[in-house]
């Protein structure tokens, strides 16, 4: 469906993370195409896509709405994440299980949580004094330990597993992450 999207849409639009593996199931977008989905590269083996709210329901922010409203990928980016703050400030929840911590939001962007930088260097730095190793193996899930915690990062390897094995939908990425100097950087 092509609905036509206009700039009060487009100020909705909430960054999400995906994995453009070619071992995972998500879709490679082309991002040259004017009617695909803006990407934004991680460089770490994640993308950043957008979801805005239309009268459709959440669709993907397309390359022509960037040229159309005279925004670039970085106020998009600042837009995205600004909203995804706001989706998740009153709502995000952390859990403790064991050796790991789980964030539960919405069961769609706990994941993209990971993109709230001032989540991991202020808010719940207190938790990971050696830093965050983090697993998001779908869209609806973000478990995180202290990089110290070996019980830790063996129990969030073996979420994961579990995730992929059972062949969990939205499927992100096997890998762990580690948060290094303001960023997440994908472990071994």
């Amino acid at each position: 469906m092509n609905a036509r999207i206009s700039a009060p849409h487009l100020a909705t639009a909430t960054a999400c993370i995906k994995a453009l593996d070619t071992q995972q199931t998500v879709p490679v977008y082309i991002p040259s195409s004017e009617t695909s989905p803006v990407l934004r590269d991680l460089g770490n083996g994640l993308h950043v896509v957008y979801l805005m709210e239309t009268e459709h329901g959440l669709v993907y922010v397309q390359n022509h709405e960037l040229q159309r409203h005279g925004l670039t990928e970085d106020q998009l980016f600042e837009i995205g994440v600004n909203n995804l703050r706001n989706r998740s400030d009153d709502k995000a929840r952390l859990k403790q299980f064991g050796p790991i911590y789980g964030m539960l939001l919405d069961n769609m962007f706990e994941a993209s949580l990971i993109l709230r930088d001032d989540l991991w260097d202020d808010t719940l730095a207190h938790l990971a004094p050696n830093g965050f190793v983090a697993a998001l193996p779908a869209r609806d899930t973000l478990a995180v330990c202290d990089a110290a915690s070996k019980d830790g990062i063996a129990t969030l390897k073996a979420m994961t597993s579990r995730a992929f094995a059972a062949g969990k939908s939205h499927l992100l990425t096997p890998s762990l992450y580690l948060r290094q100097q303001g960023k997440w950087v994908r472990m071994g």
